[in-house]
């Protein structure tokens, strides 16, 4: 799946990413890749999940790398 980081607090390690699919995906720095920060309005991949508290990223991936 596609999205856009919504936000992304790197002293923290984790934000949010808007999917494709207008849901907001939780991510922590340990799922993505090279375990790079990230900025808001990057357009990113990743893998939809879910744990117990909701919806997840897996795997994110900059777009355009």
């Amino acid at each position: 799946m596609k999205g856009t980081v919504k936000r992304f607090v790197g002293y923290h390690g984790y934000g949010f990413i808007i999917g494709e699919d207008e849901k907001n995906y939780f991510v922590h720095v340990s799922d993505i890749e090279d375990h790079k920060e990230l900025n808001a309005g990057q357009k990113v991949s990743f893998e939809p999940s879910e744990n117990q508290k909701g919806l997840i990223a897996k795997k994110v991936k900059l777009e355009g790398e």
